[in-house]
């Protein structure tokens, strides 16, 4: 292969890897942001649980504390 075809070969290649680093780097990012994404996520779908449960066992204290006789001889049923 001439030194000419061999030079534009390698420029070739050196701009095709410039070009790949900057996907691996882009890459990178987005699985970062997917990953950060997926944590939030996460923490919204937990809290909204959470928030359901408290807000259920906070009626639960309330009603016990309105009906003493419940808390004297306690049942599952009211639990």
């Amino acid at each position: 292969m001439p030194p000419e075809e061999q030079e534009r070969f390698g420029t070739t290649i050196d701009e095709l890897e410039v070009s790949l680093r900057g996907m691996a780097r882009e890459l990178t990012d987005w699985e970062e942001t997917f990953t950060d994404n997926i944590q939030k996520l996460n923490e919204e779908v937990t809290l909204g649980v959470i928030s359901h449960l408290i807000k259920k066992a906070k009626k639960r204290i309330q009603w016990l504390h309105g009906n003493q006789k419940v808390l004297e001889r306690p049942s599952a049923r009211y639990l």
